[in-house]
């Protein structure tokens, strides 16, 4: 199981601006029985340098739910498995 993060998150897959952490990450892909995407909503919607995989890599993808409305609906498509993970204020109930 690998949990792989992302400077930037697209339509076309995940993206990071370190040539060598698209490396690390595609390794650790390549070599897990599942891979998990974990970002936050900030992350969508951006390009960075360095393409690190395509959705097809990415079996479930983490990200909190103020992820943009037309983000998620290609989220829906593009990478199928997902989790919208809801973010409080901050205080304690």
């Amino acid at each position: 199981l690998a949990f792989v993060g992302a400077d930037a998150v697209d339509e076309r897959g995940l993206h990071t601006s370190c040539l060598q952490i698209a490396q690390v990450s595609r390794a650790m892909i390549a070599n897990a029985a599942r891979a998990i995407l974990v970002a936050d909503s900030s992350k969508f919607g951006h390009q960075a340098f360095v393409r690190i995989a395509g959705w097809e890599a990415i079996d479930h993808l983490i990200v909190d739910d103020g992820l943009p409305p037309q983000a998620r609906t290609w989220v829906r498509k593009s990478a199928g498995s997902h989790t919208l993970a809801p973010v409080g204020d901050g205080e304690k109930p």
